[in-house]
């Protein structure tokens, strides 16, 4: 394990404990307006999977009392 100076040590904390996150809210620019979030529309195949297999549970669930 190597050896660090107390102040490097107390640097590090300082950087940890930083807060000033919590100042501001995160969806409001510095000039005071909006900053929209858009959400990512997954993709892949266990999305494609997750869909088929619920329209087949729709479709199953739908017709089977008939």
């Amino acid at each position: 394990m190597e050896e660090r100076d107390f102040s490097e040590i107390v640097e590090e904390k300082k950087e940890l404990l930083d807060q000033s996150f919590r100042d501001s809210v995160a969806t409001i620019s510095k000039q005071g307006k909006r900053n929209y979030i858009f959400p990512k529309k997954p993709k892949g195949k266990l999305y494609n999977l997750r869909t088929l297999t619920s329209i087949i549970y729709l479709v199953v669930f739908f017709t089977l009392p008939f």
